[in-house]
């Protein structure tokens, strides 16, 4: 596992049994990662307990019995034992309060390392004064992130000022702070973060924000030169401290950059009481469909439309693109077939379940704020990185001028979605990737979106005038780009007022260490009683549909939502009143409700129009499958009801090989290998088997049917045990799939070096094998260079890359 991963193990407790389910990989910790390195402790020592259902489900509140809750308290608080080991309740993060989850340890020295002095070794928690808001701040060290001074040594002295006050609006109003939960770092120091972070761009100067994690501090910092924040090079705001930490180190939690823009149900209702017409809807998403089913047969459809599509992560779209680029067909390359289809897969699903509809003009952004003051209020500053037309292999930067919507998800309240003016100011043209907030005006425009901060919020930003509000819907480039703030500001609703729940009724606290655990898992199994987020937000779809996003049943909905996110920090429920708790009419037939006794009625609202389209695609694809069955792609493979190639080339019979490998082959690289090197052929042949054994291994293992779906992380359907962690399993069996093929590769041009280098292939180091182009030449050695053909020097700089042993004054400079 590379180095900020490690492997921990997982239990899955259950109504009956504890059960072990395995060694899982993932992305570690400030706990672990102190105990491991300081005190001696090994991953093994920690233990994810998933809580659910005999199958791994969620158990929600009419399911949990006063016998279940008993004996989740008494088995966390008395331990549980694994291999001998007897593992003890330690805390969890506000995320694993969602997810049902806690960590618990088997400390090593009882008599040093109490569970109590293992929590007053992360730092002083003494101003939480509720089990809530404990447990938020020490989960705040179990936050998955990167410690900076581990893969770069020069961060060890960077110096950190607290000096730098908060821009606060008004004394009387505390929660008015322009300033919440950012702070800034030296451009200087940004660009030595950056470059070794695993989810770094290719390009530092991409990033202008990070989310991090310092001592008790949590928030962003934006980079900013040194003339702008003096000679230091972190400064941080007290809004960004939430206790007293011990750990001088810098984590990174994530990045800011470009991410594509996707409607969802919610903002689609809302925007209907904006007068955006149904149509609009309807046509962007008919375009949608239209693209992904050509994209499966058309070149030039899939590289337009690849760029802006979610599911595989940069480096996965990254190297499919090169393929496209390189002039592969995906109704002939097989590879390229399955991954494209696990990808239209993916967002055919997301469309009937959420309709996510793309937006082309759009991006989501973290927020951050202008430290200049030369944005002025109801402006932003918007500078995003996309495609370059001229040359589809780069990226290039656009600054964002003109009228522009935003909001930040989830939206349910009218005065969450927002007309803003994005301006362009030459002194903050070094901000890339980022939306810059004015740090003027009465309230904080994050406020004023579903109460949010900038301590690594995202927010969504169209320039699609389509989508715009009121009067500005539909208007023209040349009114968007003359709109004034005056103009706007008339157009918004007034935003809701996001006031904190009174926690007077929260019982405190308690001092004894026994007492503190077991308030903390008071609060932990009252949190999955009385947690309606989930039922809040379903609500919520119903009536705006029934009725309309503005109705008093969703305005009240929309405040009792906000008390529900608050609720893990808080502690203080979101209690649905009988009135709500019921909705009078039967579902909506786009609910996809089941069982007996429910009755659904067939929608015409709009999300009901999208959603029939949406099945109507999806049962003309299913009846369409011979032109998926008789692409040349298939390779003489099986594919599902859904068009999913399933088994693998080698399970096809040698006799039908020839005539596959012939309808398949790209002549464009031609490997020719002479007789005396037939047992390279062997080889090749050895390995491609290998690697596909292994690649099989890892789709039983996730029970996944396709290696696009492997490839891309796109996975139709996920196995019981890990639909509570569907991102995470995503980006893990991307993981490992690219180690399995960039494993496989260094073998391939290993082998390709020793046919050359014992003479068994001269003909090979200067025609054997010839690639025709340069576009196909970067995918394996990610370079420019124009075409080539391979020397036997090639080969050697080959080899010294993919083994790793390259020099900066070796040959290799030319790939």
């Amino acid at each position: 596992s590379p180095d900020y991963c490690m492997s921990v193990p997982r239990l899955l407790l259950t109504p009956s049994q504890e059960k072990c389910v395995g060694l899982f990989t993932e992305m570690s910790n400030r706990v672990i990662r102190k105990f491991v390195s300081d005190h001696g402790y090994e991953p093994s020592s920690f233990l994810r307990v998933q809580i659910g259902d005999e199958t791994g489900e969620r158990m929600y509140a009419d399911e949990i019995s006063s016998a279940i809750e008993r004996r989740i308290k008494e088995t966390t608080q008395n331990g549980i034992f694994v291999n001998g080991s007897c593992y003890q309740f330690l805390a969890y993060s506000s995320s694993q309060l969602k997810e049902c989850s806690i960590w618990m340890v088997c400390p090593r020295n009882k008599n040093l390392w109490t569970i109590q002095n293992m929590r007053r070794e992360l730092g002083n928690f003494s101003m939480c004064k509720t089990p809530s808001k404990y447990a938020a701040r020490i989960g705040q060290c179990f936050s998955t992130t990167v410690d900076v001074t581990i893969t770069n040594g020069n961060l060890s002295r960077q110096f950190v000022d607290r000096t730098i006050p908060d821009i606060k609006v008004d004394m009387r109003k505390p929660d008015r702070v322009h300033s919440d939960g950012t702070g800034l770092i030296s451009r200087e120091l940004m660009r030595k973060v950056v470059p070794d972070l695993p989810f770094a761009p290719r390009d530092p100067k991409d990033v202008s924000i990070i989310q991090i994690r310092y001592k008790g501090a949590k928030g962003t910092l934006s980079a900013w030169g040194i003339d702008k924040i003096g000679t230091n090079q972190i400064f941080l705001r007290p809004s960004m401290t939430k206790f007293i930490g011990k750990d001088a180190k810098l984590e990174v939690c994530s990045i800011g950059k470009t991410i594509p823009y996707y409607l969802n149900r919610n903002i689609i209702l809302l925007l209907g009481v904006h007068n955006v017409p149904d149509i609009t809807f309807l046509d962007m998403q008919q375009s949608m469909l239209d693209d992904l089913d050509e994209m499966m047969f058309d070149h030039d459809t899939a590289v337009k439309m690849l760029p802006g599509l979610s599911g595989p992560n940069s480096d996965t779209r990254s190297s499919l693109l090169r393929m496209l680029y390189s002039g592969f067909r995906p109704e002939r390359e097989p590879f390229l077939f399955s991954c494209l289809h696990a990808i239209r897969s993916h967002h055919l699903f997301t469309l009937r379940k959420k309709a996510r509809i793309f937006v082309e003009k759009g991006a989501v952004l973290m927020g951050g704020l202008d430290e200049t003051g030369l944005v002025p209020a109801g402006c932003i500053f918007l500078q995003v990185s996309k495609q370059d037309k001229r040359d589809p292999t780069k990226r290039c930067s656009e600054i964002i001028n003109g009228a522009v919507m935003v909001t930040k998800h989830p939206v349910m309240h009218p005065g969450d979605v927002r007309m803003l003016l994005a301006v362009n100011i030459k002194e903050l043209h070094d901000h890339r990737n980022v939306i810059l907030f004015s740090r003027k005006g009465l309230r904080p425009e994050p406020n004023k979106m579903s109460g949010s901060d900038l301590d690594g919020d995202e927010f969504a930003i169209t320039w699609d005038t389509r989508l715009f509000l009121k009067e500005w819907n539909n208007c023209s480039e040349e009114r968007r780009m003359k709109a004034t703030i005056f103009d706007l500001r008339r157009t918004n609703a007034d935003p809701m007022e996001y006031n904190a729940a009174s926690t007077s009724s929260v019982k405190p606290l308690p001092s004894d260490d026994n007492l503190m655990t077991t308030a903390l898992l008071d609060h932990f199994v009252d949190h999955m009683k009385n947690d309606n987020l989930g039922r809040i937000s379903m609500l919520w779809q119903d009536y705006a549909s029934h009725y309309t996003a503005d109705c008093p049943q969703c305005i009240q909905l929309a405040e009792l939502h906000s008390i529900a996110v608050d609720f893990p920090k808080s502690g203080v429920p979101a209690i649905l009143p009988n009135e709500l708790r019921r909705f009078p009419f039967p579902h909506a037939h786009w609910r996809e409700k089941k069982g007996r006794n429910i009755v659904s009625t067939h929608c015409t609202s709009v999300i009901g129009k999208m959603y029939d389209e949406v099945i109507g695609r999806d049962k003309e694809s299913r009846r369409s499958r011979s032109r998926i069955s008789t692409a040349k792609a298939v390779a003489g493979r099986k594919i599902d009801q859904y068009g999913q190639i399933l088994n693998h080339f080698a399970a096809i019979h040698s006799s039908k090989k020839i005539k596959i490998m012939e309808d398949v082959w790209d002549g464009r690289i031609m490997v020719a290998v002479p007789l005396q090197a037939s047992w390279f052929m062997e080889e090749a042949e050895e390995n491609r088997a290998h690697y596909e054994s292994e690649i099989l291994a890892l789709m039983s293992k996730y029970k996944i049917r396709s290696e696009g779906e492997l490839f891309t992380g796109c996975i139709r359907k996920f196995h019981k045990l890990y639909k509570k962690r569907q991102n995470t399993i995503a980006e893990e069996v991307r993981r490992q799939c690219s180690i399995i093929r960039r494993e496989h590769r260094s073998i391939f041009f290993q082998t390709i070096y020793s046919c050359a280098k014992e003479g068994e292939a001269a003909t090979t180091t200067n025609n054997t094998i010839e690639t025709t182009n340069s576009t196909n030449s970067r995918e394996i050695n990610n370079n420019d260079d124009d075409d080539y053909s391979l020397t036997e020097k090639d080969i050697q700089s080959l080899e010294e890359i993919v083994t790793g042993k390259a020099s900066s004054d070796s040959n290799t400079a030319h790939w």
